[in-house]
């Protein structure tokens, strides 16, 4: 190993589970200081990949997110709302915060990017139930109510809805937290974080937040609505009624516009996790398979003296024949290898990095002819060794290494295809030698020394051990010339010492001798002889795109019988974990569905509500296109979460419409209308907050796409709910306008 040029050793650290990575890095950066005060002159302690750093960065950048979402939601909650109704709506959004990270001290959910990220997700939710019920209190006071009359029916009637209403939208992130993979372990927090949330939102806003309505909003002057509320009203119930007399036009235009969405869809990037956003990347670096040490050695040297006199380039770690020890659990380290070599690469700013680690690829196609360069940003969630692989399964190695050169061929036709290899590289030129017994009895020559002969003058003959302590080191007797006689050229003038006192040339004591080329490495998948063709991409291209280009050429490969075709790298885990999500989505839907028939004592509502959700398509297709985001593992949580929010929402609307139908005994057509127009502030404001307190996260890498999906989704479906959904409500229920109804 080489820090910067310099012989360097290389020592890993892992906490142990349980501990604060940030406390242990302190008490390890005290250590240092010490070990440096006891060192030789020119001996150094240097950082490589350092976690609590990193951690302490993320975990910053992180709280001030959150920081800016909740002023962001407490912002808009004082400008539409008022000044004391905000404030008490945000105390509930505070206090519900402040109680989920004591549960999360007492359940032992850490404090990283997947549970505080949960917390900005849930930001628009958790307001949500404070909103309805000082909306409630608002509308009902402005209608002459006293304030215990108010605070007793804006509180007693939404209870149940909205405990159901909450806890299906928790209930939405059970499938990250049920799923049998590393991914699911990974963001497995998230369940409980914001389920936990939301339901400290419910009980909150049905004790806090009444008390605080009695304590700051009875003696507030009730309000006349403005003139342009008025209009904007009017304008409402024009839209609404325009709507529900065109109920066959409306669903139509909803269908196109969903079939018109997913072609949209189609053309999205599919990612499986976004690159990092660490400041580094890592160089692979190949030589031919069988070369020696010092080939892969000199190129790595070479490389990282390109890199040195780059002024962006902060530090440069260099490991000859495998790679460093796992100082990052999203890496996969490359087996022992005399032909590999590994540069880890830090630099000053993120937005240099890809322009580095090109430079240092062009620099070695140029100029570093036979050696295999490819250079990669550090992963997020799960890794994957390469971003395309095909496996070829079979039992002949001689008829899986033609399919894979049949593969090989297709990709290197495509330009972003880079680094095309296999994983058991190339075939090694061996020597041959048939051992003569006939041969080896006249000169006294047995196969053992033979063997024996060999050794001493190619690798070297182990003879003994030296003992030290704890400490074993190995005696190693080679024999040394100034020609290279070892050359598998003259390999048959290796001398064989046997008991006479003369040796004999390795060629007197053989039949024959020859050259052939082998497999150097034979690897197996589930038992069976398995070669797997791998290909880098272009940083800034998705794998998805790049396979893309060629899955129809490689999957029309005539395969022999009793041989597969199977596809990995980024393909294969992001097929596996969202299987593994979706898995575990069909018991989700069935506790939503039964929480909403247990709600309305009905099926044909909760079936209703259910047939919504795939048009919020409509909004997350093309705002992901638009926004350049991508669609993977993360987007699919989002769609799943954003599921959540609009039953929820759904669920208040039709709570309002029994509740208008059923108890104020209003004509149903105008019960549809006068619903949605009384849950127009209280829903579109919880989908406003949400939206707002997401948009930090969209330049995160890990949470951008995310983000993208619940930010246009939500947009999209709130309109929906309180626009279409009664359409929907109207066609199944068959309610049409009356004649004589104005």
């Amino acid at each position: 190993m080489f820090f910067n040029g310099k012989m360097s050793m290389g020592i890993s650290l892992s906490p142990e589970s349980g501990t604060n990575i940030v406390n242990t890095g302190k008490l390890i950066d005290k250590k240092i200081i010490e070990l440096k005060e006891k060192l030789p002159a020119g001996v150094n302690i240097e950082k490589v990949y350092y976690q609590p750093e990193l951690v302490t960065s993320a975990i910053n950048n992180f709280i001030l997110n959150l920081i800016m979402s909740v002023i962001t939601v407490v912002g808009i909650l004082l400008i539409i709302m008022g000044v004391k109704s905000g404030l008490i709506i945000g105390a509930n959004l505070v206090l519900a915060i402040l109680g989920t990270l004591i549960f999360m001290l007492m359940a032992n959910i850490d404090m990283q990017r997947v549970s505080l990220g949960s917390f900005i997700i849930a930001m628009g939710m958790l307001v949500d139930n404070s909103i309805v019920i000082v909306d409630g209190v608002l509308v009902r006071r402005n209608q002459g109510m006293s304030m215990e009359d108010s605070l007793r029916e804006s509180t007693h009637k939404p209870a149940l809805p909205l405990l159901g209403a909450t806890f299906i939208a928790a209930i939405a992130f059970l499938p990250a937290y049920l799923m049998a993979s590393y991914t699911g372990e990974y963001v497995s927090s998230s369940f409980w974080v914001i389920g936990v949330s939301l339901m400290l939102s419910w009980v909150l806003c049905l004790t806090q937040t009444p008390v605080y309505c009695k304590l700051y909003l009875e003696n507030e002057p009730i309000k006349e609505p403005s003139e342009r509320e008025k209009d904007f009203y009017k304008k409402v119930h024009s839209i609404l009624e325009f709507l529900l007399e065109r109920k066959k036009s409306t669903l139509s235009f909803m269908a196109l516009a969903l079939f018109i969405s997913g072609l949209i869809f189609i053309k999205i990037p599919k990612t499986f996790f976004p690159a990092s956003d660490k400041k580094g990347f890592t160089i692979s670096v190949w030589a031919p398979e069988g070369s020696k040490m010092q080939v892969a050695e000199n190129a790595t040297k070479k490389l990282s003296s390109f890199l040195r006199e780059n002024k962006n380039v902060v530090n440069i770690v260099e490991t000859i024949v495998s790679s460093p020890s796992r100082y990052y659990v999203c890496t996969i380290p490359e087996m022992p290898n005399s032909s590999y070599g590994e540069i880890i690469v830090s630099v000053d700013k993120l937005k240099n990095l890809e322009k580095v680690a090109s430079s240092v690829v062009d620099y070695a196609n140029k100029n570093m002819p036979g050696i295999m360069v490819s250079a990669k940003k550090y992963p997020n969630g799960v890794p994957t060794q390469y971003p395309i692989e095909i496996a070829f399964s079979g039992n002949d190695p001689k008829v899986l290494r033609n399919l894979a050169e049949q593969a090989m061929d297709i990709m290197k036709k495509y330009p972003n295809t880079l680094n095309v290899k296999t994983n058991w590289r190339n075939k090694i030129l061996t020597w041959n030698g048939d051992y003569s017994q006939a041969k080896g009895l006249r000169g006294n020559i047995t196969p053992i020394d033979v063997t024996t002969g060999l050794m001493r003058t190619t690798s070297g003959m182990p003879i003994g051990k030296i003992e030290d302590g704890d400490n074993s080191l190995a005696v190693i007797l080679k024999e040394t010339s100034d020609n290279d006689s070892n050359d598998i050229n003259d390999i048959g003038q290796t001398p064989i010492w046997g008991v006479s006192l003369k040796p004999q040339p390795l060629s007197g004591t053989l039949d024959r001798e020859f050259l052939s080329f082998e497999e150097g490495q034979i690897w197996r998948r589930n038992r069976v002889r398995t070669i797997t063709v791998q290909c880098d991409v272009p940083m800034g291209v998705t794998a998805e795109e790049v396979r893309g280009e060629f899955k129809k050429e490689i999957e029309n490969i005539s395969l022999p019988k009793g041989y597969t075709l199977t596809w990995l790298g980024e393909y294969h885990e992001q097929t596996k974990n969202i299987f593994a999500l979706m898995s575990e989505v069909p018991i989700t839907l069935v506790i939503m569905f039964t929480i909403c028939v247990l709600l309305f004592a009905s099926v044909k509502i909760p079936l209703l509500i259910f047939s919504a959700l795939p048009f919020a398509m409509i909004g997350v297709a093309p705002g992901l296109f638009l926004s350049g985001k991508s669609f993977g593992f993360m987007s699919t949580i989002g769609f799943v979460s954003l599921s959540g929010m609009m039953i929820k929402n759904m669920i208040v609307l039709v709570d309002e419409i029994n509740y208008e139908i059923n108890i104020l005994k209003k004509d149903k057509f105008i019960a549809l209308v006068d619903s949605a127009i009384s849950r127009i502030r209280s829903v579109a404001l919880a989908a406003l907050t949400t939206i707002l307190g997401m948009i930090p996260l969209l330049w995160d890498p890990l949470y951008g796409d995310m983000a993208a999906t619940i930010i246009f989704g939500l947009f999209v479906s709130t309109v929906l709910t309180l626009f279409v959904f009664p359409v929907g409500y109207a066609t199944f229920y068959n309610i049409s306008k009356d004649k004589n109804t104005k």
